[in-house]
């Protein structure tokens, strides 16, 4: 029988450190018992499995055992108690991001399409879903204000050419104007009202603002 790899979330307890020690040192010690941890049941994760989490400690997780499979999205509380499960059809290509009580995240349909959705973090239910016309499934970066998806591979769709551009929506999901960036894109981040990007290129960074 094939061998069987359970991805069990695992919460370690660390010591704290010494008042007026290196405050990155902790104890001389090799003891870190398990305070608690969570079972999902899955094998195979190769998927974006970093978690998001909220001001309360609640620990959002979105896998994917392939990409044939469902994608499972778990909220667990900072005691390892489940909150909610949900499944979403598609191949998970961005981490889950928590902000201001919602969750985002992207996947790849079957005919190769991008799809982003928003949940509402309380409950797992759906607040929107936009279903754009990138390609090759998307990388994604939050703020207060906007939601940036970028290809990963093959542009974006207009008319029968593909152009490489950064997709930005409002909160709703609605999109505003794209970006062209003239590669794919690698990575997004947002820092106050700049966005950074990596492209698919040897000379692939650049910079753009988004007030």
């Amino acid at each position: 029988f094939p061998s069987l790899t359970v991805f069990i979330l695992t919460i370690l307890l660390f010591p704290s450190c010494e008042k007026g020690s290196n405050p990155l040192k902790p104890y001389e010690t090799t003891e870190h018992p398990i305070i608690w941890s969570y079972n999902m049941g899955m094998h195979n994760t190769g998927s974006k499995t970093i978690p998001a989490m909220d001001t309360e400690g609640n620990i959002y997780f979105a896998v994917q055992n392939n990409s044939n499979d469902p994608i499972s999205l778990f909220a667990i509380d900072k005691t390892g108690n489940e909150l909610w499960k949900k499944e979403f059809t598609g191949k998970l290509t961005a981490q889950i991001i928590y902000q201001e009580a919602h969750l985002y995240f992207s996947a790849q349909t079957s005919d190769s399409r991008s799809i982003t959705w928003c949940l509402t973090s309380s409950d797992g239910e759906i607040a929107w879903a936009n279903s754009s016309q990138q390609k090759g499934g998307c990388v994604m970066a939050v703020s207060h204000n906007y939601i940036v998806t970028g290809a990963l591979s093959g542009g974006y769709v207009v008319g029968d050419e593909d152009t490489y551009e950064l997709q930005m929506m409002d909160k709703t999901g609605e999109i505003l104007t794209p970006i062209s960036i003239g590669n794919g894109v690698a990575a997004i981040s947002i820092v106050g009202n700049t966005l950074y990007y990596i492209t698919n290129h040897v000379s692939g960074t650049g910079y753009a603002k988004i007030e």
